[in-house]
């Protein structure tokens, strides 16, 4: 088991990042699986996409501070 699928795990994502509203971080990490579907991310554009992963995880393991969501990105495991 990686340290990060611990429920314990820290928050690793960029602070601007965890300051998003749900809206926004779904938006980007739609918008950056989009780039990785086409093949065209750059290598900090997936490191951004691991970052927004990490962070809806870590609210999905927190529903007392974020709302729950049921969507692709935030339940795991995901599928790529």
């Amino acid at each position: 088991m990686r340290p990060e699928d611990s429920a314990e795990a820290r928050r690793m994502s960029p602070g601007w990042v965890r300051a998003l509203p749900r809206e926004q971080l779904h938006g980007l990490t739609g918008r950056l699986v989009r780039l990785w579907q086409l093949g065209e991310i750059t290598d900090r554009q997936d490191w951004l996409l691991d970052c927004c992963f990490s962070e809806l995880e870590y609210r999905q393991r927190h529903p007392e501070v974020w709302a729950r969501c049921s969507c692709q990105w935030c339940t795991s495991p995901f599928p790529w």
